[in-house]
């Protein structure tokens, strides 16, 4: 019997399973697959949308505002010189100072402080002429002296003033040459150099204390300033191209005390090097700030005056500044920043709660908060916060 189709009958069984296995592991792969896709899907994390956020337009004041640092400085400076023992305790650092009060006393001779441009250079007595006698001719009738002689001249007349000014404060008059006299004497009586000061300009501060009792004077015992002190402010140098005349400046002093101030201009560099007036006949010339402040190297560029009242602060009191560079009206509506946006057309509105467009004007922005203003505009309007991805927002 032949056997050829029974072979062919096996094989062909054969090959039926096997394309069926095949088969199914394909099935199974897909399946497979298919669930390995879906876990992979399943374990990435679910993108969400941002939640709206929202303000609302409230009523308030925007102050925009930079900050620096301030000294307080005179118009003008003079440093009191003398040589000897301290006698009579001088003027405390500090303490204002009125014309004609002697500062100290050094081996029981004044130091006499007088309103004069021109520094005391020489010693005055009969028959001096110039403008340091009309200034103490001036000086005296001020005080309450009687001079006749012409203005500019010395004389007898300008002698017994000098006399009765000394007597009055305690002194012994001395004639030219620096000996003592008596009221007999009076019509010789002179001012030695070391004896007076002129400082351009009230009210008189000492800086400095000007010698305590016993103490050994050589050279320098104090500094006395003179002239309406000014406000010498110093903003970043970034910020300082943002400060106008006429801006408020806020002063915080490191002694507690604040007070308010205006800025008056820019500061200028000074016209020359600030000398010393010395009581005993040295250098004389005045340290003048100006009336623009002292100079330095950043003079002009970045720091700015201001004048304060008299009395408010002694020289040489330092602290912070707050320039107010631009403020909104009281109780202003106002609105975050973020809340702002502008079309392409360069008009700015907001976007209600309920998704209407609110056209506005801006104030003063400083801080995140903006002063607006517009006809649909009020308190308490809830306004949506536009998503980072949105219209341009403004600060």
């Amino acid at each position: 019997m032949s056997t050829e189709p029974g072979r062919r009958g096996r094989a062909g069984l054969v090959a039926a399973s096997a394309v069926t296995a095949l088969a199914i592991t394909a099935a199974a792969a897909v399946v497979l697959a298919a669930q390995g896709v879906l876990n992979f899907e399943d374990q990435q994390p679910k993108k969400s949308r941002t939640p709206q956020s929202f303000t609302e337009v409230k009523s308030g004041t925007v102050v925009d505002t930079v900050e620096g640092d301030f000294t307080v400085e005179p118009s003008f400076s003079v440093d009191i010189e003398a040589d000897g023992v301290v006698t009579r305790a001088g003027v405390l650092g500090g303490v204002a100072i009125p014309e004609g009060q002697s500062v100290v006393a050094v081996n029981e001779r004044p130091i006499f402080i007088l309103d004069g441009q021109t520094p005391s250079y020489r010693s005055l007595g009969i028959d001096s002429v110039g403008t340091d006698v009309k200034q103490v001719q001036a000086a005296l009738r001020r005080l309450g002296y009687r001079v006749g002689d012409k203005d500019g001249a010395y004389g007898a007349s300008t002698a017994r003033a000098v006399f009765a000014f000394y007597k009055d404060r305690g002194f012994l008059p001395v004639d030219q040459g620096g000996a003592t006299i008596d009221k007999a004497a009076a019509s010789t009586t002179g001012i030695p150099a070391s004896e007076l000061v002129f400082v351009p300009g009230g009210p008189y501060t000492a800086v400095t204390t000007c010698g305590r009792l016993s103490q050994r004077a050589a050279g320098k015992v104090c500094t006395i300033s003179g002239g309406q002190s000014q406000l010498l402010v110093k903003p970043a140098k970034a910020d300082a191209a943002l400060v106008k005349a006429g801006q408020t400046v806020n002063l915080s002093f490191t002694n507690g005390n604040r007070v308010a101030a205006t800025i008056q201009g820019a500061s200028e560099p000074a016209s020359a090097d600030a000398g010393d007036q010395s009581a005993d006949g040295g250098d004389t010339s005045a340290a003048s700030g100006s009336a623009a402040g002292s100079g330095g190297s950043d003079a002009g560029t970045s720091r700015f005056i201001a004048v304060l009242a008299e009395g408010t602060a002694a020289p040489g009191s330092t602290g912070k500044a707050e320039i107010v560079l631009a403020s909104s009206a009281v109780d202003a509506l106002t609105i975050e920043a973020t809340a702002i946006r502008q079309d392409s057309g360069g008009s700015f509105w907001i976007e209600t709660a309920s998704k209407k467009r609110v056209p506005i004007s801006l104030g003063v922005c400083a801080g995140g908060v903006c002063e607006i203003t517009g006809d649909q505009v009020k308190v308490s309007l809830r306004v949506r916060v536009p998503s980072l991805d949105s219209a341009a927002v403004t600060s």
